[in-house]
């Protein structure tokens, strides 16, 4: 639920609020995805050896701190803190998502690989989908009624632009706190070598 409307939510910040370019909000925004498809192999490799709970929950505690880094920018920051916030949060995610996909798919038996796999799809369509809904929801409760309209008419509106910036950073610090809570699931979970009856 922390983390699906990052990019949905940046994407207006950066465009709406922040009155970059789509090509610039697109290199900007780049340097999560990047981070997550260098660094998942790693994760995956470090989870086989060490195991995933501390991983993951690493993971986790990363991705809220990245969270909360893109809720403290402001209205017009630099792109380096931008992308620096980003940056933490692939790298959150990628120290996150294999590990715990693995735990996940090594607690079960072989004959129960396909329905895991499927639980796992399900689980992650609807944390995203809750993810925009609670925190789009946030973000946008701040405009008000007809705020939209405003935000996004030709030239702007300053008012608009102020008021989704303050719901902006509400919906990151709410995505820090859940991605905390998802810290602390994981670290209670118990220890997972990543291989079954490890």
């Amino acid at each position: 639920m922390a983390l699906y409307a990052i990019a949905i939510l940046t994407a207006v910040e950066l465009q709406l609020v922040q009155g970059r370019s789509a090509r610039s909000a697109g290199w900007i925004m780049l340097g999560q995805p990047l981070m997550q498809a260098v660094l998942s192999p790693v994760a995956g490799r470090l989870s086989d050896r060490f195991g995933s709970r501390l991983l993951s929950t690493l993971g986790m505690l990363l991705t809220a701190l990245g969270m909360g880094l893109l809720a403290l920018l402001g209205r017009r920051p630099e792109v380096f803190p931008i992308v620096a916030a980003l940056a933490v949060v692939g790298v959150g995610l990628a120290a996150f998502s294999a590990p715990n996909t693995s735990a996940i798919m090594g607690s079960v038996g072989r004959d129960q690989l396909g329905m895991a796999s499927a639980f796992v799809s399900t689980m992650r369509v609807t944390g995203q989908a809750l993810s925009v809904a609670i925190l789009g929801g946030i973000a946008a409760s701040h405009l008000g009624p007809g705020g939209w309209r405003l935000l996004l008419r030709a030239g702007g509106s300053p008012e608009a632009a102020a008021a989704f910036a303050s719901g902006y950073a509400a919906a990151m610090a709410t995505g820090a706190g859940l991605a905390l809570l998802g810290a602390w699931a994981s670290l209670v979970r118990g220890p997972h070598a990543g291989t079954r009856g490890a």
